[in-house]
């Protein structure tokens, strides 16, 4: 398990906002699929990178943003159990996230 900068657990749903930007991902940790809930960044593509602890990029994709709102799906099947690091970045935001697999 992983703790956060604030000393919890990194479980549930993990959320960034700033900016009037809201960034959610859940579930955590995740079996199959990470789900993304993207609010407030308009941008056409929002890139998201998977690394693992080691600094190898494990999964990348990119998602079409075509509203203000928008959930995605992100396919982590492929990973194994463990603790990874999510770059979400576009033109207007770039943030890393630890989430577990």
């Amino acid at each position: 398990m992983i703790i956060d900068e604030t000393g919890d657990w990194l479980t549930g749903i993990t959320t960034y906002t700033a900016d009037n930007k809201i960034i959610r991902i859940f579930p955590q940790p995740a079996v199959n699929t990470l789900n993304l809930t993207v609010n407030g960044i308009s941008s056409n593509e929002i890139n998201c990178t998977i690394y693992d602890l080691n600094g190898k990029m494990v999964l990348k994709t990119r998602v079409k943003n075509t509203s203000q709102k928008e959930n995605y799906a992100l396919d982590v099947s492929s990973l194994n159990s463990g603790a990874y690091l999510l770059d979400i970045d576009n033109v207007k935001i770039k943030i890393r996230f630890a989430v577990m697999k």
